[in-house]
């Protein structure tokens, strides 16, 4: 995982109203969310009545709330939850009491998590191991290491690492079920999306899908995200790309045909770091477009997230 830059902003379209903008860098941890109040966390695993294999691919697909119910726990447990307690899970987010986000605090405080090797017990370094392990399948970067080991020395708890981590713009990405009532990524160079020459799309080993989009802007090259929504409201769309300027990068962004919003990239620290920037938008049911274009250069597109 890599260090990466969140600007957020919000901008409404329709009505086109922007309030400005602020960096933040997320490997800050966020406020630490209060812990769920239990309904069972002894039954959790193979015992219950709802335990059986995860098929990850699908429950993305999905996107409901039992699928991201089950999605935390085969996350975290590599199984589903106990019936009774994913079934209140799936009643408090139908109810808008649960964001999904919280979903993971809640999987992360039972005793099944706790007991997992590295986790309560062993060093930090046992401890970044392990969590690094189950979320991103990897052991963690020098930098990551060092950084959260650094953490955890000045006064971090385990869980603000782990919430860390999943508040990540990388976590986000590979896991757009556990944020939002919809939530999705789409790659800039995803076969559903209209690339205009001269930009056209590259190769990136740093990006979602491998690929990115080059040469968007200077009054040439466009890039347009042809989406299919279910549900029409108020959306957060963070925009992934990469910009290895020492400056800024402009462009402009149009949603639905609408009045074109002028968008602000700031440097992402060089041509192998992807940064993101968050925006407000509104969408409606069915088809839409986000359509990207500009008199000078916009960075390089990795991909976007959406969620609600």
């Amino acid at each position: 995982m890599r260090s990466r830059t969140t600007q957020l902003c919000a901008i409404i379209v329709p009505g086109l109203l922007l309030t400005g903008c602020f960096q933040n860098t997320l490997l800050t941890p966020p406020t630490p969310v209060l812990p769920i109040t239990q309904v069972s966390d002894t039954i959790v695993g193979p015992t219950g009545n709802n335990a059986s294999s995860c098929d990850m691919a699908s429950l993305l697909a999905s996107g409901t709330p039992q699928s991201a119910v089950d999605y935390s726990f085969c996350l975290l447990l590599g199984q589903k939850g106990d019936t009774y307690s994913e079934g209140n899970l799936v009643n408090q987010l139908s109810a808008n009491n649960l964001t999904r986000y919280a979903l993971l605090d809640y999987v992360y405080s039972t005793i099944a998590f706790q007991n997992l090797p590295g986790i309560s017990s062993g060093t930090n370094q046992d401890y970044l191991n392990a969590v690094f392990n189950i979320l991103e399948q990897k052991i963690p970067s020098t930098a990551d290491n060092n950084f959260y080991l650094n953490q955890l020395s000045a006064g971090w708890t385990r869980q603000q690492v782990f919430q860390s981590i999943t508040s990540s713009g990388d976590f986000k990405a590979k896991n757009p079920i556990l944020f939002g009532a919809y939530a999705t990524s789409i790659g800039a160079a995803a076969s559903t999306n209209t690339i205009v020459a001269p930009a056209y799309a590259a190769n990136c080993s740093v990006c979602y899908g491998g690929k990115e989009v080059a040469l968007i802007g200077n009054n040439g090259g466009t890039l347009t995200y042809n989406l299919n929504i279910v549900l029409p409201g108020i959306y957060n769309l963070q925009i992934n790309y990469i910009n290895g300027d020492p400056t800024a990068r402009k462009g402009d962004m149009v949603i639905n045909g609408s009045t074109a919003v002028a968008v602000t990239f700031p440097p992402s620290g060089g041509s192998g770091q992807v940064s993101t920037i968050t925006l407000t938008v509104q969408l409606q049911s069915g088809a839409n477009t986000l359509y990207f274009y500009g008199p000078t250069f916009l960075p390089d597109m990795v991909s976007i997230n959406l969620f609600q």
